[in-house]
């Protein structure tokens, strides 16, 4: 399964905690907030905090601004942040199993695996779910969910037997 890393929490930790200062913030202004507060309010390494803030900022989800005054806030709401581009930012591997990644593959298995088109169906249902979600989708700041989760799965679901694996139970047919 996707295991979220130390930097993706710290980052998600810092995200949300400016996105509900900007939103308590009653003159509408930007919100800024220090590494040093961050750092101390949720018990975070700075030397590690700073450079999670310093590759949100890069990617374009935080701005900076030096000075006493100053501090990291966000570049833009967080309905505007999407939550697949925002963990990639950390993650290595956004996919259920390494064998799904644009890389050589190093499987012993891959050859023989039986269950490499599954399991490549479900990281596209995971996929495609994740990407439907906004940072505030994932903060609950909007409980209408970005998009419906399908009911029935998809069909390529039911070619993963073979017809008569479904069709019989013990030589009687089923249905």
């Amino acid at each position: 399964m996707l295991k979220l890393t130390r930097k993706t929490e710290y980052a998600l930790i810092a995200v949300q905690y400016i996105g509900n200062l900007e939103r308590l913030d009653d003159g509408g202004g930007t919100a800024f907030t220090s590494v040093k507060d961050l750092a101390e309010r949720f018990r975070i390494p700075v030397v590690l905090l700073s450079k999670v803030l310093q590759a949100l900022k890069r990617k374009g989800i935080l701005v900076s601004v030096k000075g006493s005054a100053g501090g990291y806030a966000l570049s833009r709401s967080l309905e505007h942040i999407n939550f697949l581009d925002f963990i990639s930012i950390f993650e290595e591997q956004t996919s259920l199993v390494e064998c799904l990644k644009d890389e050589p593959i190093t499987c012993m298995q891959y050859e023989a695996c039986s269950v490499k088109s599954a399991v490549a169906v479900l990281n596209e249902i995971m996929t495609h779910q994740l990407r439907q979600l906004s940072l505030a989708d994932v903060f609950g700041l909007d409980r209408t969910p970005a998009t419906p989760v399908p009911r029935e799965p998809p069909t390529v679901f039911s070619l993963a037997l073979p017809r008569a694996a479904l069709s019989t139970r013990g030589g009687t047919p089923v249905g």
